[in-house]
């Protein structure tokens, strides 16, 4: 769960939630952790596999082009900045 916690910048309640949502989807499971019995592992199961295989293009197109468009608004900022700098000086 701790992996959960820091991958996605969420509290531990909200992660218990998450897993316990997608778990009940049928999307993961819980077992116990062998090395350290207080804590447990998530893992996809096989629905959980074919859905992220579904949902990942999706995830990353999305992110690529809200990077693009941060990329665009930092770039016209920057012009700008620069535009007024050589008319000042």
């Amino acid at each position: 769960m701790t992996g959960v916690m820091t991958t996605l910048h969420i509290k531990a309640s909200t992660a218990t939630s998450l897993v316990n949502r997608l778990e009940t989807l049928g999307f993961v499971r819980r077992s116990r952790n062998p090395r350290d019995r207080r804590s447990l592992l998530v893992e996809l199961t096989d629905d959980g596999i074919q859905c992220a295989g579904r949902v990942l293009p999706a995830f990353e197109a999305v992110d690529s082009a809200l990077a693009g468009s941060a990329q665009d608004l930092t770039l016209a900022r920057v012009s700008l900045v620069l535009d007024q700098l050589s008319a000042d000086g």
